[in-house]
C-alpha cells in the first residue's frame, strides 16, 4: 500500500497535542510531556487527508481515503521516505475504549491475512505510544496503560 502525497503543497504535519520536527531527513514525533518517537528512514505525518493506493501484482486495484478508515479520529501514518509505502498507522485515541477497539481490530485483521503481523504490531505500538502521551486523553481509572 502506498500513500499518494498531496501535490504542489506541503503535507499536513499538524497533530493535536503533538509536534512533528524534521532534523535533516529524519522526522521526530514530539509529545508535550517531552517524550519523543523517532522512526529512522520514515516520514511521520497526519494521514487523514491522504489517499492510500492499493496494489496487487504491480497494478493499482483500489484507492482508500485514510480519513474513511477511522473517521472520528486523527490518524498518524508512518511512511517509508523513498517510496511512500505505508508501514503502519494508528489513531490518536482519547480513551481506553477507542484504544482497545483499534487493537482488537488489528488482531482481527491479522487473523485474516498472512505475513501482516509485524506491520500490525508496529501500528499497535504506535497507538499505545500516542495514547500514553496524548495530553487530551480523558481521565479514566488507570489499568497500567
Amino acid at each position: 500500500m502506498y500513500v499518494k502525497m498531496p501535490s504542489g503543497t506541503e503535507f499536513d504535519f499538524s497533530l493535536p497535542g503533538f509536534e512533528i520536527e524534521k532534523f535533516d531527513s529524519e522526522y521526530c514525533l514530539c509529545a508535550q510531556d517531552a517524550a519523543n518517537l523517532n522512526v529512522p528512514g520514515t516520514i511521520l505525518c497526519c494521514g487523514n487527508q491522504m489517499q492510500a493506493l492499493l496494489f496487487y501484482n504491480g497494478k493499482e486495484v483500489d484507492k482508500v481515503m485514510l480519513r474513511d478508515v477511522l473517521p472520528k479520529q486523527t490518524v498518524v501514518i508512518v511512511l517509508s521516505c523513498d517510496k511512500h509505502e505505508l508501514l503502519c498507522f494508528a489513531p490518536i485515541c482519547k480513551n481506553k475504549k477507542e484504544l482497545v477497539s483499534f487493537i482488537a481490530g488489528m488482531y482481527k485483521f491479522c487473523d485474516c491475512y498472512d505475513n501482516i503481523y509485524a506491520h500490525a504490531r508496529q501500528g499497535i505500538d504506535l497507538a499505545l505510544w500516542l495514547y500514553k502521551h496524548n495530553p487530551s486523553k480523558e481521565k479514566e481509572t488507570e489499568w497500567g496503560i
